[in-house]
């Protein structure tokens, strides 16, 4: 060609997609609860990163739920909710709702389920996985042990010597406890990390 330098051209394009957002994780504590009893519910919300992915475009909830089966749906019982900021790709966001279980909730396995975006503010690129369950044993009687009191000495002699310990257990469940083991243990801090034990 009588010049080489005009054979090529671009021009801008935008690449669109939408966002996904999941519940990657739900986990509740504890597992075995009474009627009426409190639970907490640790969730992880994520803008999923598969190909096409955006930021999500707004802010939505989280709604939390008490279910008979693992179906969870806007129809069953509502525990509570936390809002969830815009995430960019492949970010999340934890959290942790509490709440109770149903008062006229039937024994035996039951379902704790999340669903994000129950409204559908966010236009997502998948409107299908939304929600996430997890099983939760329910009981109209269950023990519930607390300290009541317990106290040690202001100090000690020194290294190797002995402390005597007082203490006091209470049930304040409405069934029976089994028996049970108490630990006691030795740190430089208030966090329970790095403990010694100190016998049981």
């Amino acid at each position: 060609e009588s010049t080489e330098i005009n054979n090529r051209s671009y021009r801008a394009i935008t690449i669109t997609g939408k966002p996904n957002l999941l519940i990657s994780s739900i986990e509740v504590s504890p597992s075995f609860q009474m009627v009426n009893g409190e639970i907490q519910v640790r969730y992880t919300v994520t803008n999923s990163n598969a190909i096409g992915t955006t930021v999500s475009n707004s802010a939505t909830i989280l709604y939390v739920y008490f279910s008979d089966d693992a179906n969870i749906t806007s129809g069953d019982t509502y525990l509570g909710q936390a809002n969830i900021p815009i995430l960019q790709v492949g970010d999340s966001f934890k959290g942790t709702i509490t709440g109770n279980i149903p008062s006229n909730a039937s024994m035996g396995k039951r379902y704790i389920g999340g669903i994000v975006d129950v409204f559908n503010r966010v236009a997502e690129s998948n409107e299908s996985d939304n929600s996430r369950t997890i099983e939760i044993d329910v009981s109209r009687a269950i023990a519930d042990l607390e300290m009541l009191t317990w106290n040690i000495p202001s100090a000690a002699p020194g290294y190797n010597s002995n402390i005597t310990v007082s203490y006091t257990i209470q049930n304040k469940g409405n069934a029976d406890a089994t028996a049970s083991t108490i630990h006691f243990y030795y740190g430089d801090s208030e966090q329970l990390t790095n403990l010694t034990s100190l016998g049981t």
